[in-house]
């Protein structure tokens, strides 16, 4: 008797508490239903993203469906930024692609939004993007449509358990680059090499953006069991093949040179993430593609060290596309001013008898007079052969210090340098040491310039 007690009260204190995680399952949802939309089902929380599930599993970054309080600031500064690079390029003639890549939510918004389509102002955002950038002479690709619009829309663009574009989708989105390029006439300037995709080692488990063992959700800790019964995570059985740009001749010299087209931009393109977009691309334009693109980074990263490199300035490309995210293009103030910081002294260059002149004094340069406490930079031609890294230390009236490292080609020709003077520091004059080598560096030409 006593036993058969306790197997009914063990019965009992089961559904009570299955009714109890019921309850707190229903309570959890109700939140990301209520701000989101009722297609969003949970909240996922995670160190460097907060994503949201969907119906069916479809896992999407939280900045795709709310439009944070910088949003226009983010779409201002990232369009001027981009148009000042593309004015500076057309002076170099070097063509700039701008390829927005469309939010999963805005190719498959039945996963997310009531009604299964987009609800202002998330509809007309991409466009307005587009019309921007052209309003301000910039050759930017309208992705979103046409990918839409391709064959392969139906079997997926995108991975369902991670933010990024599969290599369907970067295959599609790499086809219209290349017709593009075509249509514009940028092609013929290009070197043709007869690339085929190839299998690139076995099959791989379904990439996802959230793998860790333990996760917050709706402030609820699941386990890797409980997270694939929901569909949060990929199951065992879904993989998939990665392939490579393979070239007909093996041991080829196609990379002695650098090649005449180059590839900006972020975890979307990065060889790491494996969606194949630069194999792809090489593929679409049979032109070899060098690629910058650093994961992480959003859309300024890359950007910033290849157009700041001895590789562009010395061996520049003869065309260049950018992907930029959606929904990184509004959401990177503050990596963007930091690039058109950072990029302001090479776009500017040279600012003539407008900068603050300097004379050498006693191996140290002395300028006219102090420089503005932030947005200027600093222009000189160096010469310092066998010199591979240079400090350069800024001293402020007030006696105030900071030091920059700059790396540079160990030669003997002379360089031109534009670099940004350090924040919050009123420069009056500057040393320059060599890190390694025997010869001092030699200043030319030295001036502080003000960004405009």
């Amino acid at each position: 008797m006593r036993t058969e007690q306790k197997r009914i009260s063990n019965r009992s204190w089961f559904w009570r508490c299955l009714v109890f995680l019921s309850c707190l399952t229903v309570a959890a949802l109700a939140g990301p239903r209520e701000r989101y939309g009722y297609r969003v089902l949970a909240q996922v929380d995670y160190p460097s993203n907060t994503y949201l599930l969907g119906e069916g599993g479809w896992l999407a970054v939280e900045s795709e469906l709310t439009e944070g309080p910088d949003a226009r600031a983010g779409t201002q500064a990232t369009s001027e930024m981009l148009s000042k690079v593309n004015n500076w390029l057309k002076i170099r003639r070097i063509p700039l692609v701008v390829a927005i890549i469309p939010n999963k939510t805005r190719l498959y918004p039945y996963a997310f939004f009531p009604g299964g389509h987009l609800e202002e102002p998330q509809r007309s955002e991409y466009k307005s993007l587009y019309n921007n950038l052209h309003d301000l002479g910039v050759q930017a690709l309208d992705l979103s449509t046409k990918m839409r619009a391709a064959p392969e829309w139906r079997s997926g663009l995108y991975y369902r358990w991670d933010s990024h574009w599969n290599q369907t989708g970067s295959a599609v989105a790499a086809k219209l680059i290349a017709q593009y390029v075509y249509q514009n006439g940028w092609r013929k300037s290009l070197p043709t090499v007869n690339y085929k995709l190839e299998p690139d080692g076995k099959r791989q488990p379904t990439p996802t953006d959230i793998p860790d063992k333990n996760l917050s959700i709706n402030g609820f800790v699941l386990d890797d069991s409980a997270k694939t019964r929901l569909g949060i995570l990929p199951p065992a059985s879904e993989t998939y093949q990665l392939y490579k740009a393979v070239a007909p001749v093996s041991g080829s010299s196609l990379f002695d040179s650098a090649p005449a087209t180059v590839l900006i931009g972020t975890s979307f393109s990065a060889e790491v993430n494996k969606h194949a977009f630069p194999d792809n691309l090489e593929v679409a334009l049979q032109s070899p593609v060098a690629n910058v693109s650093i994961p992480g980074g959003g859309i300024a990263t890359s950007a910033g060290e290849y157009f700041t490199s001895d590789s562009f300035s010395e061996n520049p490309p003869k065309l260049i596309v950018w992907e930029v995210p959606e929904y990184i293009y509004r959401t990177a103030t503050d990596k963007v001013r930091h690039l058109s910081q950072t990029l302001g002294p090479w776009i500017l260059g040279d600012c003539g008898k407008n900068g603050i002149s300097s004379s050498l004094k006693n191996g140290v340069l002395q300028f006219a007079k102090p420089s503005p406490r932030s947005g200027g930079y600093l222009h000189t031609r160096i010469t310092a052969a066998g010199v591979s890294q240079i400090e350069l230390r800024f001293l402020a009236a007030d006696n105030q210090r900071k030091a920059v490292t700059v790396t540079r080609s160990d030669d003997d020709d002379p360089h031109d340098l534009n670099i940004a003077l350090p924040d919050g520091l009123n420069v009056s004059s500057l040393s320059v040491v060599a890190s390694d080598g025997d010869v001092s560096p030699k200043l030319e030409n030295s001036k502080i310039c003000a960004l405009k």
